[in-house]
């Protein structure tokens, strides 16, 4: 399950590279599509270029079992953002090896050009973390991991539980959908600043950081 190797060929399914345009833009009408199909049971599970993950829709809150395309039994727990990711990396849910690895800040994640340059420069294995200043009603601040996603794909496809650029209202407050998805980190990171207003109206102040973790090994193939 290890990444052990830069990928230097398109994913083997064509709903990874379908949800996302050269721009990196999501494709609204695919993830619709998608999300609508969360309630049917699939067990087959998606490729990826290190392993597989439970198809884009399905619960990222419940255990999930399945095959891979070649038939194999395949198992997924409960897992959050974070815990995807180092499942992904390392075959465990805990591991956290990417803290170690280089760390960029990505400057004025308003301006598209950012984005673009991020998504042509991210590579297979590489990991984008959103982490959010908080201040609450009661004035508390706090610094706190918000989201985490990999790269699994061209034009900074990243893949990950909890990863469907889209937040419900629930006692007005925006939350995060619980499914396993494909997303860029711009999409991402729009869905959280439109969410803005949602968080204000509940008495929240929060701003970003956005954190890029190169894979040295998709450094070093």
């Amino acid at each position: 399950m290890a990444l052990l190797h830069r990928s230097t060929v398109a994913l083997a399914t064509a709903v990874m590279l379908m949800l996302v345009d050269p721009s990196g833009t999501a494709n609204l009408d695919l993830v619709s599509a998608v999300r609508g199909a969360a309630g049917r049971v699939r067990r087959t599970a998606v490729d990826l270029p290190w392993g597989c993950m439970p198809p884009p829709g399905t619960s990222s809150r419940q255990d999930w079992s399945g095959v891979d395309s070649k038939g194999n039994p395949v198992h997924f727990g409960v897992f959050n953002c974070t815990d995807s990711v180092n499942y992904f990396l390392c075959g465990d849910p805990h591991c956290a090896v990417y803290h170690a690895w280089q760390k960029e800040t990505l400057e004025n994640p308003d301006d598209s050009v950012v984005w673009d340059h991020l998504e042509a420069s991210l590579q297979v294995g590489d990991v984008v973390e959103f982490v959010a200043h908080i201040q609450y009603p009661s004035g508390f601040r706090a610094e706190s991991l918000f989201h985490v996603h990999i790269c699994a794909g061209q034009h900074g496809l990243m893949a990950g539980a909890n990863n469907d650029p889209h937040f419900e209202e629930v006692d007005g407050v925006p939350m995060y959908t619980g499914e396993w998805a494909f997303c860029t980190s711009r999409a991402y990171y729009k869905a959280m600043r439109a969410a803005d207003s949602q968080w204000q109206a509940a008495g929240f102040s929060q701003t970003y950081n956005v954190l890029v973790y190169r894979n040295p090994v998709s450094a070093n193939p």
